[in-house]
């Protein structure tokens, strides 16, 4: 069954054609015009020596108002199938990747070669690049692939990887020359900025996944308890892979996994692991990282800084949680918040100090404090579990001049962390 669901690209994509249920809450509903579900007829009316036609709804509005768009399970189909057979209660469609065509009598859509970019939406409505069936993929696609699957509905919260793994095995394909893969749904690649170093092989695949870690969600989200806070399975709702792009990984950093089998216990290193493409058998999703932490504090800011600007335009600058790292003139880092928390819970954030981990820094400068990306943790003893992202260079700030120091912030080295 895994291997078949890894191979969900290369199935559609080779399928003559793909059949699709676009109305109906379910399988049961069947498909209009095919079972015992009667089609909704086209209503026509004479008027002298002219017919007049009503038209059906376009195939965009239809889109937005069916579960098919909204599943999960069916994202893979929608993208890597070359023509989708698409039943409605109002008419059929043959959408493939030169154009879409109707029973009505509205004309056929432009090819996608008159696109500009490439780029369009299918007239079914999912966000498609039109080379993606053809196989020409580029590695900007897995991010904002992952991000509309994310926000996808699943009946089992369980299948939130296996939903998507055809994705990845395209893309492993894709890019076998650049080591493509993925670790817990995160899009892992060998950190290319290292690969002049002589000593590249010791940290390649840490150092990557530390920076597969620049994910955030949007809004405040709830935890799929059965998986890992570091990685976007975790969460329910909207993820965004389009921010936290330029900062460096931190390869002082060390990662190993732990492994389990029966009662035994035991860990790997993470590159050693990643280098030979061990069995994932007995694997767990906990990983026991030595790096650097900071303490910081949150001040929550309803209406955000007074008379505020954005620095590199990470956040919304609006209401949230913010650190501040600069006295005068006043200075803010705004918190990414990936936990959804109640009233009572989201007191700690300031009244507490919270333990963070360094994964790197932002524009390549490594020996300064205030440059810090960190992962924002919720600590259960040794076990830390993420709750969100800080980049400290990325600041808001309430005018634009620069007179003093910025907060001084100390870190620690700490090892044996254990983040699940």
């Amino acid at each position: 069954m895994h291997t078949q669901l890894s191979k969900m690209d290369v199935i559609y994509n080779r399928a003559q054609i793909t059949i699709i249920a676009g109305c109906g809450d379910g399988p049961e509903y069947g498909l209009p015009g095919v079972t015992n579900k009667p089609r909704q007829w086209q209503k026509t009316v004479d008027i002298g020596k002219h017919k007049i036609f009503v038209v059906p709804p376009d195939l965009h509005l239809l889109a937005v108002q069916s579960s098919w768009m909204t599943r999960a399970w069916t994202f893979q189909e929608a993208i890597f199938s070359r023509r989708r057979l698409i039943f409605t209660d109002q008419q059929v469609f043959l959408d493939c990747e030169e154009y879409c065509f109707l029973e009505t009598i509205l004309t056929e859509r432009q090819s996608d070669a008159d696109i500009p970019n490439n780029e369009m939406w299918t007239s079914f409505g999912t966000f498609h690049f039109a080379h993606l069936a053809s196989g020409l993929l580029c590695l900007d696609d897995i991010g904002r692939l992952i991000e509309e699957y994310a926000n996808r509905k699943l009946t089992h919260q369980s299948d939130i990887l296996k939903g998507i793994l055809g994705i990845f095995g395209a893309f492993e394909a894709r890019f076998a020359n650049l080591e493509f893969t993925n670790y817990w749904g995160l899009p892992l690649l060998p950190y290319a900025q290292f690969r002049n170093l002589t000593d590249y092989e010791n940290y390649k695949w840490r150092t990557g996944l530390l920076y597969s870690f620049r994910w955030h969600s949007t809004v405040p989200c709830d935890r799929r308890l059965d998986f890992l806070s570091w990685s976007w399975v975790g969460w329910k709702g909207q993820t965004s892979y389009a921010l936290f792009k330029d900062w460096t990984a931190d390869p002082t950093v060390t990662v190993k996994i732990e492994m389990k089998r029966d009662d035994r216990v035991w860990q790997e290193s993470f590159d050693d692991f990643m280098s030979v493409k061990a069995s994932m058998k007995f694997l767990t999703p906990t990983l026991i990282v030595d790096a650097w932490t900071l303490k910081l504090r949150f001040v929550h800011l309803p209406n955000g800084p007074p008379k505020s600007w954005i620095l590199g335009s990470i956040f919304n600058r609006g209401g949230g949680y913010y650190v501040q790292t600069r006295l005068e003139p006043v200075e803010f880092a705004p918190l990414a918040l990936d936990l959804r928390m109640d009233p009572n819970e989201t007191s700690r954030l300031t009244d507490e100090e919270w333990e963070c981990v360094v994964i790197g820094f932002d524009d390549g400068v490594s020996d300064l404090v205030g440059h810090s990306v960190v992962m924002v943790c919720g600590w259960d003893g040794d076990i830390a579990r993420r709750i969100g992202l800080v980049c400290l260079n990325r600041t808001v700030e309430s005018s634009g001049a620069w007179r003093t120091p910025k907060i001084p912030l100390t870190k620690t080295w700490k090892t044996g962390i254990r983040i699940m």
